[in-house]
């Protein structure tokens, strides 16, 4: 079975690990924007988290409260 000859990077998989950060930005953009409309609306939003999560929940009000937060 002949292949085309590369034009980059000499293996697929490293093509394919640098495209999936990409990849999964475009999959989930529409989930992300009508959650967003979704909460924006509501006058209160609890955080669950554990250990890195929970870190992360109070990053994200640090950042609503210094309005660094854009949508």
């Amino acid at each position: 079975m002949p292949t085309e000859p590369r034009a980059q990077h000499p293996f697929y998989m490293h093509e394919a690990i640098l495209k999936q950060p990409e990849g999964f930005a475009h999959a989930v953009r529409r989930v992300i924007e009508q959650l967003a409309t979704s909460i924006s609306s509501c006058e209160r939003l609890f955080l669950v988290g554990i250990a890195t999560s929970y870190s992360n929940s109070h990053t994200g009000e640090v950042q609503r409260i210094f309005l660094f937060f854009t949508m």
